[in-house]
C-alpha cells in the first residue's frame, strides 16, 4: 500500500511543484539578506521571512496535491484540462500575494516598531561602546536615527550625555551658516546645523572640524569642541577684501599663558587683534626683496647684537645673505626659493629679518600671549596630527588641515614663528616646533639668538587693531625649566624629618552616615559620611559606593579616589553620585566589582578655603595644604579599617591630573596601598618649600604604579615632566607600567579602562 501511494506521488508533480518552490524560497532569502542593510531593516527579518516560508509551504503541497487528484477524476478531468491554466495561476497569485504581504508587514514591524528590550539589551550596549572609544558622532546619529523619532526611552534619554551636548553658537553676526563634521574624520560629508544664532542644538561631543560661511564674508574652519577642556570661541568673520583675505579676528579678553613653564605668569588683557591665517610665504617675502626690503634702514630698527655686543647695520647684513652670499634667508640660492615652492612657507630668517618684513607690510610679531591664544596648544591632541613634524622638509601652507579653534593653520610643526619677546637674557622666543622637531614640541617655548637662521625659523604676523600690543604682553619671559633628573635629592635622615610632618595621632572617628541610598542607581548603593579629620578639629566627609553585584559574603576591595583640580572651584558634592554613575572615569570600577571611595579633601567642594590652585608654591600655606591632602587621604583609610566589609589587604590609588600629581607625595607617605593608577599625571615645574616638594617623595615611592598619559599633555609635558616622574620612581621595573597614548591630557575610556583593571586586578590579593 506505501509502495502504492509512492508511486502515485512520483506521478504527480509534487516533488516538481515542491523543489520549484524551495528554490524560490532561496532566491527570496538571499534578495533579502542583500537589501536588508542599506533599508535599515532589522536582521530579525531573515528569520521571520524564513519562517514564513516555511509556514507557506504545506499549503503549496497540498494545492499541487489536490489539483493532480483532480486531474485523475474523469468526471473532472476535462474541465482541470481547460482550466489548468487558471488553477496554476490563482495558486501561484495567492502564494505570491500571501508571501508580499506577510513580508510587507514584517518589514512594517521590524522597522516601525522599536522595543524597549531591543533598545536596553542592544542600542544602549552599542551606544555606551562607541562613546568609550569616543566616536561621539557616530553614536548621536545612531541614536537619532528615523526609526527611534517616536521612541521615549528614559534610559536611551540618559544616554544621550555620553554621546552629546546641548550647544549654544552664537556670534555678533547673523545668518552665518554653521556646519561641521568630526576632526578626525575629514573625508566625512559636512553636516548643516543651521543659521546662526543657534540655541539648544544637540550635537555630539569631542572635537568637531566647524565651518562658518556667509556670503560676502571669508569663510573660517576651525577646531570646536564640545566638552570641559574646550568651547566654541567668539569669532567674527572678516569681509573679503584684499586686506584681509588671509586674516582671522581673534576677541580680546584675559587671557593667561598655557605653555608648559609659564603658566604661573600673571593674565594679560588683550584687545581684539588680527593674525594671519598662514605663515609668510615664499613668494610674499621675495616682495620684501624685490622691494629692496634688505637695503632700506627704515625697516631695521632694532639693535643688532653680536656674541654680547651690538654691531652696526652694516656688520649685521653681512650675515644676512643667501648660500650664494645676495641678501635673503639663509636656505635661498642666488636670491630663489626653490622652484615650485611660492606658496611653502619662508625658512632660513633671523629674528631681525622677520622683524624688518613685518614693519615692510605694517603688521609685527606676534607676543607670546597673542600667539598662544591664536595656537590653542591645550587641543594638541587634535592639531598635531595634521601637522608637520619630523620631516625632511616643509609643506605648502594650509595643506595639511592643521588648524586651531580659531581658524589659524601650521601653528604646530612646518616652520617655527618668531615672537616679539625676550627670552633667557639676549635670546628671541620662537614658538609652534618646525618640520625638524618632535612633534610634542609644539606645546614648547624655545629661546634662540636673534641672529639664528636655522632652516626651520619662519614667520607669522599679527595686526594689532588698537595700534600696539598691550604693555605687559612684551614682558621678558621667565622660563621656570627644571631637570628634575639632575636636582639633588636629600639624605635619608632629612627626609625622614619630612616624613614626621604627615604623621599624626590616631583619634577617634566618630563617624556618622549623612546619606544612604539603595535604590536610585543600579550599579551601586553609596553613602555620604562624615568623620574626624586628623587635623584642626575639623570633620571631613566622603562618598563611598559599593557595587551591587558583589556577593554579600565577601569584603570589598576599595579604590580611593584623588580628584583633578576641577574639585577645588566646586563648592558642592551633590551632584557626584550621578557623575559616578554616569562618567567612564568611575564607573568601570564599580563595574568591576570594586568598591570607590571619593574624599572630600581639604579646599574642595563643601571643604572650600582660600587656596584655588593646585600649583606648587613656596609658602606655608601650600606646604600645609599638601600636609592636609595626605593627611584627609590617610584618614579615609582609617575610616575603611573601622568597617567589617573593607578587604584592607585590597586597597588602591587611583589620581587623575592633580590627584596623580599628589600621588607623588601620597605614595611615598602612605604604605597601606597595593597598587596606583594614574591617570595624566606628572610633575610640576613651580617650585614648593623643600618638605613638601613632589620629586623628593617621588624618589622613595615602591609602590607598584602604573601611568597612563597623553603625548601633547600641556599640563605635563612627555619629556619634562612625565618621564622624569616615571624614572623617578623606585618601584621595581616589573612593578611599573607607562603607557603614552597620542592624546593631550587625557586618553580615550576604552584604555583607561583596560589598562586599569588588568593593573588592580594584577595587584590584587
Amino acid at each position: 500500500m506505501m509502495s502504492n501511494y509512492l508511486i502515485e506521488l512520483k506521478k504527480s508533480k509534487i516533488f516538481k511543484n515542491v523543489g520549484a518552490y524551495l528554490a524560490f524560497s532561496f532566491i527570496i532569502i538571499q534578495l533579502a539578506e542583500i537589501l536588508f542593510e542599506p533599508l535599515g531593516v532589522d536582521q530579525k527579518y531573515i528569520l521571520n521571512l524564513l519562517f514564513l516560508l516555511a509556514l507557506i509551504f504545506p499549503f503549496v503541497v497540498l494545492i499541487t496535491y489536490f489539483i493532480n487528484r483532480e486531474k485523475n477524476d474523469e468526471k473532472s478531468a476535462n474541465f482541470i484540462k481547460k482550466n489548468q491554466f487558471n488553477f496554476r495561476l490563482l495558486s501561484s497569485v495567492f502564494i505570491l500575494l500571501l508571501i508580499f504581504g506577510l513580508s510587507i508587514s514584517n518589514i512594517l514591524l521590524y522597522t516601525s516598531k522599536v522595543t524597549d528590550e531591543w533598545i536596553e539589551n542592544d542600542l544602549i550596549p552599542e551606544l555606551v561602546e562607541l562613546s568609550k572609544n569616543r566616536k561621539y558622532t557616530t553614536a548621536l546619529a545612531l541614536a537619532t536615527s528615523d526609526k527611534l523619532n517616536d521612541t521615549v526611552n528614559k534610559k536611551l534619554q540618559e544616554a544621550f550625555k555620553l554621546f552629546s551636548f546641548n550647544a549654544d553658537i552664537e556670534l555678533d553676526q547673523s545668518e552665518v551658516e554653521v556646519s561641521y563634521k568630526p576632526n578626525n574624520e575629514l573625508e566625512l560629508n559636512w553636516k548643516s546645523v543651521g543659521l546662526l544664532p543657534i540655541k539648544n542644538k544637540l550635537m555630539p561631543k569631542g572635537f568637531l572640524r566647524m565651518k562658518f560661511e556667509k556670503p560676502g564674508y571669508n569663510s573660517l574652519e576651525n577646531i570646536g569642541g564640545f566638552n570641559y577642556r574646550s568651547r566654541l570661541p567668539k569669532i567674527k568673520l572678516l569681509e573679503k577684501t584684499q586686506a584681509n583675505k588671509n586674516e582671522i579676528f581673534i576677541a580680546g579678553g584675559n587671557y593667561t599663558l598655557t605653555i608648559p613653564g609659564l603658566d604661573h605668569i600673571e593674565a594679560v588683557d588683550i584687545g581684539n587683534y588680527h593674525i594671519d591665517k598662514f605663515e609668510v610665504t615664499n613668494i610674499d617675502y621675495m616682495k620684501f626683496i624685490n622691494d629692496g626690503g634688505y637695503q632700506n634702514p627704515n625697516y631695521w630698527v632694532d639693535k643688532f647684537t653680536f656674541k654680547g655686543k651690538i654691531v652696526n647695520r652694516d656688520s649685521a647684513m653681512k650675515m644676512m645673505v643667501d648660500k650664494s652670499g645676495m641678501p635673503g634667508p639663509s636656505t635661498w640660492i642666488g636670491g630663489q626659493y626653490p622652484k615650485g615652492q611660492d606658496n611653502f612657507p619662508v625658512t632660513g630668517i633671523s629674528w631681525y629679518e622677520a622683524s624688518a618684513y613685518a614693519k615692510y607690510v605694517n603688521k609685527s610679531l606676534p607676543t607670546i600671549y597673542h600667539w598662544n591664544i591664536a595656537a590653542n596648544t591645550a587641543a594638541a591632541e587634535q592639531i598635531i596630527p595634521y601637522s608637520n613634524f619630523s620631516k625632511e622638509g616643509t609643506v605648502e601652507v594650509g595643506s595639511l588641515n592643521g588648524v586651531t579653534r580659531y581658524g589659524v593653520y601650521d601653528m604646530a610643526g612646518n616652520v617655527r614663528e618668531w615672537g616679539s619677546n625676550t627670552i633667557s637674557g639676549n635670546q628671541k622666543v620662537i614658538l609652534g616646533g618646525g618640520y625638524t622637531d618632535m612633534n610634542y614640541s609644539f606645546q614648547d617655548i624655545f629661546g634662540q639668538n636673534p641672529l639664528n637662521r636655522s632652516e626651520s625659523n619662519g614667520i607669522r604676523l599679527v595686526e594689532y587693531l588698537n595700534g600696539t600690543p598691550e604693555k605687559k604682553s612684551l614682558n621678558d619671559i621667565i622660563l621656570q625649566e627644571r631637570d628634575f633628573l639632575n636636582e639633588k635629592l636629600v639624605s635619608e635622615e632629612i627626609f625622614e624629618s619630612y616624613l614626621n610632618n604627615f604623621k599624626y595621632d590616631k583619634i577617634d572617628l566618630n563617624p556618622k552616615v549623612l546619606m544612604k541610598d539603595d535604590t536610585t542607581f543600579d550599579l551601586f548603593s553609596f553613602e555620604k559620611i562624615e568623620f574626624n579629620a586628623a587635623y584642626n578639629n575639623e570633620r571631613m566627609q566622603a562618598y563611598l559606593f559599593l557595587p551591587k553585584a558583589n556577593p554579600s559574603n565577601i569584603k570589598y576591595k576599595t579604590v580611593v579616589f584623588f580628584p583633578g583640580s576641577g574639585a577645588l572651584y566646586r563648592t558642592s558634592s551633590d551632584d557626584m553620585p550621578q557623575i559616578v554613575n554616569d562618567s567612564f572615569n568611575y564607573n568601570f570600577l564599580l563595574k568591576n566589582g570594586y568598591a570607590l571611595i571619593r574624599p572630600i579633601y581639604k579646599s574642595t567642594y563643601e571643604r572650600s578655603d582660600e587656596l584655588k590652585s593646585d600649583y606648587p608654591n613656596q609658602s606655608v600655606s601650600y606646604k600645609k595644604h599638601v600636609i592636609y591632602w595626605s593627611n584627609d587621604f590617610s584618614a579615609s583609610l582609617d575610616y575603611l579599617e573601622s568597617r567589617t566589609d573593607m578587604d584592607m589587604d585590597n586597597i588602591f590609588y587611583y589620581g587623575i591630573s592633580w590627584g596623580g600629581f599628589m600621588a607623588n607625595t601620597i605614595l611615598a607617605v602612605e604604605k597601606r596601598i597595593n597598587s596606583a593608577v594614574l591617570l595624566v599625571a606628572g610633575l610640576c615645574f613651580q617650585k614648593s618649600l623643600p618638605e613638601v616638594e613632589a620629586f623628593q617623595f617621588t624618589s622613595r615611592i615602591t609602590t607598584p604604579v602604573i601611568m597612563l598619559n597623553g603625548k601633547y599633555d600641556h599640563f605635563f609635558p612627555y619629556q619634562t615632566s612625565q618621564l622624569p616622574m616615571y624614572k623617578l620612581l623606585k618601584t621595581p621595573d616589573k612593578d611599573k607600567k607607562y603607557v603614552v597614548h597620542e592624546d593631550g591630557h587625557t586618553i580615550p575610556p576604552s584604555l583607561l579602562i583596560k589598562e586599569a583593571i588588568s593593573w588592580l586586578d594584577k595587584y590584587s590579593k
